[in-house]
Formats: structure tokens, C-alpha cells, sequence
């Protein structure tokens, strides 16, 4: 019944085209589904009638699609990663511009004062030696901010250069100790040293590095380990594998879990710091990680909480024979 009229139809374009019953069943295949009616059981057959290759260019269409979802959706991505890196840029300089600000904001109002009140004649002569003392105190504290902000800058721009000698594990102590007594000194801190290391073990690495992550290390302990019960610092040296191994703990309060994964990170200061007034940018810590990366080792926090003394455990582990 249908035939005649659907053959009609197409007759300017299939002229001796025929409509045949198609029941087969089964998957089809190209041939067959490109000359199927759709809702018809009948397939279009007869001269003229061939197969156009409509599911393979389908299936070329899809695939460039396809294609083409992925290589926008790997831009995005990395268009993403893009802005996400800038913001965090972004972020990371008003840290710096805040901190730096911060930091300087108190020494130099403390320079204006007391430089005024002495030019106008206004210290009693046997206080003038106190004020030049805390001028003298401030312009240090000045002088090792911008040192340390400029040693951040050389290390980003990686024009670090290693100057590797050789040292004994005796003489390397001694000048740890010679750091760690002087500042425990003057915070009434006690100060323990242990030396596991053997005198014969050849020690070559940049001892102008190792002694700036020592002294890192050793004044961020000492300044939480004061006003602790029983203040103390405790520097430990021992040797594993051909690396060199440097313990420091304090009796401080440690590091809080919300602060564990950004301690590294510069110009980031812990809440416990921030909260006791403890000087500094957030800079210490990360020069002394990306310096003891130079020397091809690592510096880690490996208690927050250490179960002896209670405070910080910092390990530097650096290789005992530097390669340049």
C-alpha cells in the first residue's frame, strides 16, 4: 500500500529505485542501515542505490568533535592553572608588600623618635647610651630583613653559586655551638650540642650555607623555646649512608596542625607567632628549605610536637660529599 506512493516520492532522483521488506535481524551493517527506512521494515534497493559512506563520515564527524572537546577543554585547563597561578603570584606579593611593611614600619618609627629626641637634646646623658644601644638593635634587625629579602630574590632568580670545601664534623659542631650559645645567652636558654659524628668522616659541602640553614633553624628554636618551662635547644649531629643529618628541637609550644603545611612556605607566619608578637617575615624557614635543596638535600619538620621536649623537630639531611 505504501510503496507506490513513497517511490513517487524520490522518483526524480531514483527512478527504477524498489522498496523490499527487510525483516533480517541481527546488527546491521553500513550498507544496510544507510538504505533502511526508519520506521518502515523496508530497504531502498535498485540502480542508482549504493551505499554513500554516511556512518563512516558520521563516525569522522564525531571523532573531530570529539577531538576538538578535548583541545578545548585542555585549554581551559590550562588556561585555569594559569589564572590560579597568577592569583596565587598575586597573593604571594601583598604577603611580601605586608610584610615587609610591617616589618619596617616599627624600626624606623623607632629610629624617628629616638633620633629626634636626641638631636633635640631631650635623653638625660645617662639614658643616651640606652637609646644608641636600641638604635644600634633596630638597625641590625633592618639589615637582616633586607638581607633576607634579597637572599630570597637571588634564590628565585637562581643565581645562588655553591662554593663547596672541606670540614670535619668536630669543627662544624664548634661553629653551631658558637651560634646556638650566643643566642641561647642572651634569652636565657640552655643550650645542649651532640656530636654522633665520627672525626674521620670527610665531610665537603658549602659550609657558608650549611651554617645559614644552622643558624635558621637554631634562632626560630630558640625564639619559641623562651618563657618554656626549662627552656632549652638541643642540636644534634649524626651521619646516615654518606648524608649528613641535623637535628634541632625545642622546648617551645611546637607547631599547630594548622600550620604544619604552610610552614615552609615564605612569608607565612604561624597563628602561634603571629599571636605571640614573634618578629620576623616568614622568610627563614623557606631560605633555609631552598638552601638545603642547593646542597642536594632536604630540611623537613619531623614532629610538630616532639615527644621529649615538647617543641619543633627540624631535620636537615644533605649528602656528606657536595658535587658541583
Amino acid at each position: 500500500t505504501l510503496k507506490p506512493s513513497l517511490l513517487e516520492k524520490i522518483e526524480d532522483l531514483f527512478p527504477d529505485a524498489d522498496l523490499d521488506p527487510y525483516t533480517a535481524a541481527g546488527p546491521l551493517d553500513a550498507t544496510v542501515s544507510e538504505t533502511l527506512m526508519s520506521t518502515i521494515p523496508a530497504r531502498l534497493v535498485g540502480p542508482g542505490v549504493a551505499f554513500t559512506g554516511l556512518a563512516d563520515a558520521r563516525r569522522s564527524v564525531m571523532g573531530v568533535l570529539t577531538l576538538a572537546w578535548i583541545v578545548a577543554i585542555t585549554v581551559l585547563a590550562v588556561a585555569g592553572i594559569g589564572v590560579r597561578n597568577l592569583v596565587a603570584l598575586t597573593n604571594r606579593r601583598l604577603q611580601f608588600a605586608y610584610a615587609v611593611t610591617h616589618e619596617l614600619r616599627t624600626p624606623l618609627t623607632t629610629f624617628r623618635l629616638y633620633s629626634d629626641m636626641l638631636a633635640a637634646g631631650l635623653v638625660p646623658d645617662d639614658s643616651k647610651q640606652e637609646y644608641l644601644d636600641t638604635l644600634n638593635r633596630e638597625s641590625m634587625r633592618l639589615s637582616s630583613l633586607v638581607q633576607g629579602v634579597l637572599e630570597y630574590a637571588r634564590l628565585e632568580n637562581q643565581k645562588v653559586r655553591l662554593n663547596p670545601v672541606n670540614v670535619d664534623a668536630p669543627s662544624l659542631m664548634g661553629a653551631i655551638s658558637q651560634t646556638l650559645n650566643g643566642l641561647c645567652e642572651k634569652s636565657h636558654v640552655k643550650p645542649n650540642t651532640e656530636n654522633a659524628v665520627s672525626d674521620q668522616v670527610a665531610i665537603r659541602t658549602d659550609l657558608d650555607l650549611l651554617n645559614q640553614i644552622a643558624g635558621v633553624l637554631v634562632d626560630n628554636a630558640v625564639r619559641h623555646a623562651t618563657g618554656s618551662d626549662d627552656a632549652a635547644v638541643s642540636v644534634r649531629l649524626s651521619g646516615d649512608n654518606g648524608r649528613l643529618q641535623m637535628d634541632v628541637v625545642d622546648t617551645g609550644p611546637g607547631v599547630s596542625n594548622s600550620d604544619t603545611r604552610n610552614i615552609f612556605k615564605p612569608f607565612r607566619r604561624g597563628r602561634d607567632a603571629e599571636a605571640g608578637a614573634q618578629r620576623g617575615i616568614g622568610l627563614g624557614l623557606a631560605l633555609a628549605r631552598n638552601w638545603a635543596i642547593l646542597l642536594g638535600g632536604r630540611l623537613d619538620l619531623v614532629a610538630a610536637h616532639d615527644p621529649k621536649l615538647g617543641g619543633a623537630h627540624f631535620r636537615l639531611s644533605i649528602p656528606s660529599t657536595l658535587h658541583t
